[in-house]
């Protein structure tokens, strides 16, 4: 009669959560990958618009032609590119905490750091996209 109930037993068996609660809510799962998808996404259009409409406006040979090399432009841009990410990581964050009410647990900062990397891999892919295309929405 041992066997039957061993038998019987469930597979997995529901204990209580270490951290959270029995029953979490969506939003906290959801919202991680939303908020790296906005920061991707925001840096790859932004980059990737900005360099094609240089290219198109002629202002890359303007540059080039000026003295300014290919390396030095990159730079510039990545340097505002970076300022612009902090304030959009501030702000989402900001939005994400206080007005949605999505609980962040753990480091801020570290959230902050792994969406700036996130930021940085979306300009590098909006770099990319820009470097093979020639018209605004072919990068779009």
């Amino acid at each position: 009669s041992t066997s039957v109930i061993f038998i019987a037993d469930p597979p997995v068996i529901i204990e209580n959560p270490v951290y959270g609660s029995l029953t979490p809510k969506f939003i906290n799962f959801a919202a991680p990958g939303m908020v790296v998808s906005i920061i991707f996404f925001l840096a790859t259009g932004l980059t990737g618009l900005i360099f094609v409409v240089e290219k198109k406006q002629g202002l890359l040979e303007r540059s080039w032609i000026a003295g300014v090399t290919t390396i030095e432009v990159m730079f510039a841009h990545i340097i505002v590119k970076f300022f612009i990410r902090i304030i959009q990581i501030i702000l989402l964050l900001t939005f994400t905490d206080y007005i949605f009410k999505i609980e962040i647990k753990g480091s801020i900062f570290l959230a902050a750091g792994i969406i700036f990397l996130q930021g940085i891999c979306g300009m590098s892919y909006g770099l990319l996209i820009s470097s093979m295309c020639d018209e605004e929405m072919e990068a779009m």
